[in-house]
């Protein structure tokens, strides 16, 4: 269930970049370089195909081990079907299947339909977008907060939103752009980096303060103390997702501080760390599929202090009463 949950979230990643990407920051940058722009398509394209399938597939395999878990007695196709029809998960499930068909759909006709439409249809595909998480934050800890959960979902869906433009743009640019200016090492590519590492850095740095604030908010929300966060798996996987991001946020400031320097930047050293931080964020979402599996910090913490219930008690006695407090 971990593997699959992981495998979803890097899906959705993946898929949500390509729109506000290829608007944001391919686009523009090929405008440097106009005679990269057939090989970039023709990587993009392939890029948007596997992300969409790993997105749909990864979402079918979460549904199918939700499915084992809630009628592990029936049938696989049966346990699916009693899933999709007979439990909340289901019907959430049913809504992110349909997001990510129109995003999938838009993304589509953006890349391969008419020039003329192609923008516009990106638009589509990115605004769909931001509303797909909220199907993946409905099913998640937040969901399950017994005060505020309404605020806790839409702060679970926006980590989401930022985490899914950022990472999945981080290896959308390490798979499409860089391999496609590797040609072209000696000449525009540095001209076509001036424009999209600036560019790519507004969104990333957006991107990171909303993580931040979100996240720490869901800390408190699950953790809540220390002793949670060194003492429980929730808060020990807690701890490796945050190293793991320390590291990306270091190749991160190194890669803005070479698109300020382009003239002294290596394009084989860039290629390689842009493509280590790519595999970071694959890393890190795998991470975060399995703190979706495990019980919040709090949870547990209260498990292992069991609640004291004490009632006050009388006693008759031979001089009147006796006072007395029952604990349990």
């Amino acid at each position: 269930r971990e593997l699959s949950r992981g495998l979803a979230l890097i899906g959705l990643a993946l898929q949500l970049a390509i729109a506000p990407l290829t608007l944001g920051v391919l686009v523009p940058a090929v405008r440097a370089a106009p005679n990269l722009a057939e090989g970039l398509t023709q990587r993009l394209r392939a890029y948007a195909v596997a992300a969409i399938t790993l997105a749909l597939l990864g979402s079918v395999a979460a549904l199918l081990a939700q499915s084992v878990a809630v009628a592990p007695d029936l049938a696989l196709p049966q346990a699916a079907w009693a899933t999709l029809s007979g439990t909340r998960y289901g019907e959430v499930w049913i809504w992110r299947l349909l997001g990510l068909l129109i995003v999938s759909t838009a993304a589509a006709i953006g890349l391969w339909g008419p020039e003329r439409r192609s923008h516009a249809f990106l638009r589509i595909a990115a605004l769909v977008g931001l509303v797909v998480p909220l199907t993946f934050s409905l099913l998640s800890h937040a969901a399950a907060q017994p005060e505020g959960a309404a605020a806790a979902i839409v702060a679970d869906a926006l980590h989401l939103v930022a985490a899914a433009i950022w990472g999945g743009g981080v290896v959308l640019l390490a798979v499409v752009l860089l391999p496609t200016l590797r040609p072209f090492n000696s000449g525009p590519w540095r001209d076509v980096l001036r424009v999209a590492i600036p560019r790519f850095s507004v969104l990333a740095l957006a991107a990171w303060g909303i993580l931040l604030l979100s996240g720490l908010y869901a800390a408190w929300l699950q953790v809540g103390s220390l002793a949670g966060l060194m003492e429980t798996p929730y808060g020990r996987t807690l701890l490796l997702k945050g190293a793991l991001l320390l590291l990306i946020l270091v190749l991160a400031a190194w890669h803005f501080w070479q698109g300020r320097d382009l003239a002294r930047a290596r394009f084989p050293r860039l290629a390689a760390t842009l493509a280590l931080e790519a595999l970071l964020v694959v890393a890190v979402l795998l991470v975060v599929g399995r703190l979706i599996g495990q019980p919040p910090a709090r949870e547990v913490l209260v498990s292992r202090t069991p609640t004291r219930l004490q009632t006050p008690l009388t006693f008759p006695t031979h001089n009147g009463e006796r006072a007395a407090t029952l604990t349990v």
